[in-house]
């Protein structure tokens, strides 16, 4: 799905979601309402829940306050709202890894699933196979094979981020040496990608199209089942023959 796209979806099913809370409650909002947005600023994620708090002040005449509580691959901002009542005034703007990753990364979880009423899936995208311009690296198959004999160094966006999981996926399905290198959220793992400080990664799609436009990334796959419109040059993961290594990031709102 491309950034354009991503959005819409997210600011229509976030107003429909809420506008849900707001024909159940009919005084809803009559006070200001909290976006907890649990990844840096700047991410994806970050875009949604902006661009959504403006459509919502806009449509039901009240702040929506966005903060970021990062850490934790999602789950401090998470455990934030999982202690907040589950009122429709503190709501959880985060992804799928939380729930369906972090439990088997982390030995103690400080909330549940049951903590939580699901609100919606908002948007999915898939993400970009980005590589450094001086490794060389122009298709999937030159990563894999570098990978197999030399070994190669991955950004994340952080431990149990969608791109840990994907090195991982790349790791058990084709036998790559790869070492891990978590950041502290996805701009700064494109940044590191974009810097040379890491051969490639597996990061959210729109943060890294602008570099790949700029030719200052190469874009070797997208791992989503469609080409992104945005760069419609570049294979899917299944056209280049490596299906397995299909991955796509849910966009959730919770309360």
């Amino acid at each position: 799905m491309t950034p354009r796209a991503l959005l819409r979806t997210a600011l229509a099913a976030a107003c429909a979601g809420l506008l849900a809370l707001s024909a159940a409650a009919q005084n809803y909002p009559s006070k200001p309402v909290k976006l907890v947005n649990s990844f840096p600023p700047g991410g994806p994620s970050d875009l949604i829940a902006r661009s959504i708090s403006d459509v919502l002040q806009q449509t039901l005449k009240q702040p929506f306050i966005v903060e970021n509580k990062a850490g934790a691959a999602g789950n401090i901002g998470t455990d934030q709202v999982a202690k907040a009542p589950a009122d429709g005034y503190t709501v959880l703007i985060g992804i799928d890894t939380i729930f369906t990753v972090n439990p088997h990364i982390y030995k103690g979880m400080p909330f549940k699933p049951a903590d939580f009423k699901p609100l919606m899936v908002m948007a999915s995208s898939g993400l970009l196979v980005g590589a450094h311009p001086s490794t060389g690296f122009k298709t999937m198959a030159d990563l894999i094979n570098a990978g197999k004999t030399k070994g190669v160094t991955f950004s994340s966006a952080g431990s149990g981020s969608p791109g840990h999981l994907a090195a991982e996926v790349f790791h058990e399905a084709t036998g790559m040496k790869i070492t891990h290198v978590p950041y502290k959220g996805n701009t700064p793992a494109v940044t590191a990608v974009l810097a040379g400080e890491v051969d490639a990664g597996v990061l959210a799609t729109p943060g890294m199209l602008p570099h790949v436009k700029a030719g200052k990334i190469n874009a070797l796959a997208v791992t989503s089942r469609q080409r992104s419109t945005l760069a419609p040059h570049v294979p899917t993961v299944a056209e280049a023959g490596y299906k397995g290594l299909e991955q796509e990031v849910l966009y959730i709102a919770m309360v």
